[in-house]
């Protein structure tokens, strides 16, 4: 089976966005603008501002109405964007190391 893979990747640090304005985190879908104000991670609130603007730009999604969250909290998207796990089907490969 073959399939044509898009990925997009956004680097906050190098990004004229980071941070963003009060503004730009008011148009986030709910649940990233909420993760990216109430955390103190500056990591994690890079990966919600990413997040934010990934879906925003690429897929067109900028509410929280436009994804469905699983029983995880993972996203999904029956609109254009069509946003899936990479994973999906597959087993998971988690090493640990004692």
């Amino acid at each position: 089976m073959s399939a044509n893979v898009k990925l997009y990747f956004w680097d906050a640090e190098q990004s004229p966005d980071w941070p963003p304005t009060e503004e730009q985190v008011a148009a986030f879908p709910a649940f990233y603008a909420t993760r990216y104000r109430e955390t103190k991670a500056e990591q994690i609130r890079q990966q919600a501002c990413g997040s934010a603007f990934l879906l925003a730009m690429h897929l067109g999604i900028t509410s929280d109405e436009q994804l469905e969250r699983g029983a995880h909290g993972k996203p999904s998207s029956d609109g254009a964007g069509r946003l899936r796990r990479a994973r999906r089907g597959r087993p998971r490969t988690h090493y640990r190391t004692t």
